[in-house]
């Protein structure tokens, strides 16, 4: 059995926080992850 290697880069995400730290900040994500696209990560 074989597999495709992997290409492009594999970006770190980090999870960004509130600011009380006690959730998710889902629009710190969302704006993450755009500019990972705008700055070509594939």
């Amino acid at each position: 059995m074989s597999f495709p290697l992997a290409h492009g880069s594999v970006p770190p995400m980090i999870t960004p926080m509130t600011e009380d730290a006690a959730s998710v900040d889902r629009d710190g994500i969302a704006a993450l992850v755009e500019w990972h696209i705008e700055a070509g990560t594939t």
